[in-house]
C-alpha cells in the first residue's frame, strides 16, 4: 500500500519554498517561508500552524512532491488545532455514523435486510384489493 512520507532534509535543502510563498492566505517572504517550514518540520509553534485554512495549495506547489499538507495537519492536529472547532468535527462525525437498518449480507447476490416485525396494514391485508373491471 502506498504510504505519503515527509523527507525532513529535502524541505531543508529546497532552494524555494514555493509550498508557502505561493499561499494565498498567508504572506511570506522567501527566508521567513524557509524559518516558518522548518519550524513545522520540528514540531515547534508556527504561523503557519495556526493561520491555515487547509486548502492543499502547498501540496500542489511543492516542489519536490513532499507532502507538507499532510504535514501541516499532524502537526496541527498534535497541537489540538483543528480545521473546524470540536463541536462542529463531532457533529459532522455524528452526521456521518451509519443510522437505519443493519443490511446483512449472506451471499454475493442476495441482500437480506433485518425488519421488525408488525402487523401488516389495511394495504397490505388486502382489504383494500378490487378485481380490474373488463373492457
Amino acid at each position: 500500500m502506498y504510504s505519503l512520507k515527509f523527507d525532513e532534509n529535502a524541505c531543508a535543502l529546497c532552494p524555494s519554498p514555493d509550498c508557502l510563498l505561493k499561499c494565498q492566505y498567508m504572506e511570506f517572504d522567501k527566508n521567513e517561508a524557509h524559518e516558518e517550514m522548518m519550524k513545522v518540520v520540528k514540531g515547534e509553534d508556527s504561523r503557519v500552524l495556526r493561520d491555515c485554512v487547509t486548502c492543499y495549495a502547498c501540496e500542489e506547489y511543492c516542489r519536490r512532491g513532499n507532502h507538507p499538507y499532510y504535514l501541516i495537519c499532524e502537526r496541527r492536529e498534535e497541537k489540538g488545532l483543528y480545521t473546524a472547532p470540536r463541536p462542529i468535527t463531532n457533529q459532522w462525525i455524528n452526521m456521518t455514523q451509519m443510522q437505519g437498518k443493519q443490511m446483512v449480507v449472506r451471499t454475493p447476490f442476495a441482500v437480506e435486510v433485518e425488519e421488525e416485525k408488525t402487523a401488516p396494514t389495511e394495504f397490505e391485508s388486502g382489504k383494500h384489493w378490487r378485481p380490474m373491471p373488463r373492457l
